[in-house]
């Protein structure tokens, strides 16, 4: 929670929710963990069919779900390490968003990057009326980053310099 993008994620109550785009437009997604089974339980809202498999391949692969945890365990025990049953390395949604927030997060606390991520979407993300509370933009894309006026949110020339090259 405390890393999830401004407009874009929340992590609130066991739930994750966050806006994407998808084949159709803009769509809102919802994941939290079932009190009955060990499964987790994705709602979509505004998604096309269209996008379904993607989508859940980008789900499973954000919440690591085709990792064998039994295996992860045994390997972690036998290196005399305690682990959490179940233990899983969260992915992430976009490589792209990914990459920005790890330029963002350089040499700064998680609160100053996160404060940096909401006012790059603030500015530059997609406006959109997902029907969520808090879920207002979507995560801007590399052309609008690369063509982008970084130096009023708050970014260090140098890091601004370095997200350009990126996108």
């Amino acid at each position: 929670g405390a890393r999830a993008i401004p407009k874009v994620e929340e992590v609130e109550g066991g739930s994750y929710r966050r806006t994407f785009l998808a084949p159709g437009g803009p769509a809102v997604l919802a994941v939290r963990r079932s009190t009955q089974r060990p499964e987790l339980i994705l709602t979509l809202a505004h998604a096309a069919p269209a996008g379904l498999f993607d989508l859940v391949r980008g789900v499973r692969r954000l919440f690591d779900l085709d990792a064998d945890p039994l295996a992860i365990a045994t390997c972690l025990k036998a290196g005399g390490l305690a682990v959490e049953p179940g233990l899983r390395v969260p992915g992430s949604w976009d490589t792209f968003e990914t990459l920005v927030r790890a330029v963002l997060g350089q040499q700064v606390s998680v609160a100053a990057a996160t404060t940096l991520c909401g006012r790059l979407v603030e500015r530059f993300g997609v406006p959109f009326r997902s029907g969520q509370p808090g879920l207002t933009h979507l995560f801007p894309r590399p052309a609008a980053l690369g063509r982008a006026e970084l130096s009023g949110i708050g970014l260090p020339r140098a890091r601004a310099v370095g997200l350009r090259a990126l996108c």
